[in-house]
């Protein structure tokens, strides 16, 4: 799940040659220079700005559980009200707390964070108490759950430290579809990388931040599955 990745400042509107423009010293500037362009203007840092929005957790939530109700032959009900827990209310409550605060939709400021963090927090609990109710697949569950525990820790980390949650909501719901179809389809975390080079590219985080989101959110996944897969019928 991501509510927006802390302490990112609203892109600026100086002339890209002023921000952004060339990638920063340190461990990410070879990495950026072989795989972006050494000018970016403004216009292209928007693009990147909006494609980073749209891959979002909430965003990538409607077609993994999507994919995973049609997988587990689930009613058409379980799958909806999955995407409107997971997916619809913490937009909603991203982007209503972002313009009423006059905010990027990344809430970059820490003391803002708790409130859109939390709605989306509850909105996974009660996901996952009306998927429980609605005898929905276990998998549909499961994965809401994990919306929920790994929103959590993520959120307590956030509070110290800037580690991606845009990678970690990449490949903890994909960890799901990986456990369903087989261990081929691991190449799906592979879809973490375009990610991870935007986000990096943006300056919104470091190569380690990006890496730390993505590992730290499969690894919390596979050990829910682990106590999960018992549960699934066989």
């Amino acid at each position: 799940m991501d509510v927006g990745d802390p302490d990112v400042a609203q892109v600026s509107t100086q002339p890209a040659n002023q921000k952004g423009s060339e990638p920063r010293g340190g461990s990410n500037s070879l990495f950026q220079s072989l795989l972006f362009p050494l000018s970016v203007t403004q216009t292209h840092r928007d693009a990147l700005r909006y494609l980073s929005h749209s891959l979002s957790a909430p965003i990538i939530a409607t077609p993994v559980f999507v994919v995973l109700a049609l997988l587990e032959s689930a009613t058409i009900l379980s799958a909806i009200l999955s995407v409107v827990f997971a997916t619809i209310v913490p937009i909603v409550a991203i982007i209503g707390f972002a313009r009423s605060q006059g905010l990027d939709y990344d809430i970059p400021e820490k003391r803002s964070r708790a409130r859109p963090f939390g709605i989306a927090i509850l909105s996974y609990l009660a996901g996952f108490a009306v998927l429980v109710m609605i005898r929905a697949p276990i998998l549909l569950g499961g994965l809401m759950l994990a919306y929920f525990i790994n929103t959590s820790a993520f959120f307590l980390i956030t509070l110290t430290w800037k580690i991606s949650v845009h990678a970690a909501g990449i490949t903890g719901p994909l960890s799901f579809l990986v456990f369903k179809l087989g261990p081929a389809w691991g190449l799906l975390y592979l879809l973490v990388i375009p990610v991870g080079l935007i986000r990096v590219r943006l300056g919104q985080h470091t190569s380690l931040q990006v890496l730390a989101g993505a590992v730290l959110s499969a690894g919390l996944t596979w050990t829910q599955i682990i106590f999960l897969a018992p549960l699934i019928p066989a």
